[in-house]
């Protein structure tokens, strides 16, 4: 199966993706979070996403934030925002 988008591929590395127990490859919740992004979820649901991964330990802010960067300005601030609204980042929503 092959899946057409519009939005631009990123490269998925090997510790981006988990064996689920079905056997399948699954993307680990911090890529699936920027590939969503990226495909334009709105930022309310981004957000939530966020905090369900930060209060189930799924995500480290530090490299979620420095691939967000690379994603490019929208994407970075997205999480930026998050980050601050969950209080992780003493820095104010933009």
């Amino acid at each position: 199966m092959q899946l057409h988008t519009q939005t631009p591929r990123y490269e998925v590395r090997d510790d981006e993706v988990r064996l689920a127990p079905s056997s399948l490859r699954v993307t680990s919740p911090q890529r699936t979070l920027l590939d969503v992004a990226v495909a334009g979820m709105s930022s309310e649901h981004i957000t939530i996403g966020v905090r369900q991964a930060l209060s189930r330990g799924w995500i480290d802010t530090s490299r979620l934030l420095a691939e967000a960067q690379r994603r490019g300005k929208r994407i970075a601030s997205i999480f930026e925002d998050a980050l601050a609204e969950a209080q992780v980042l003493d820095v104010p929503p933009t």
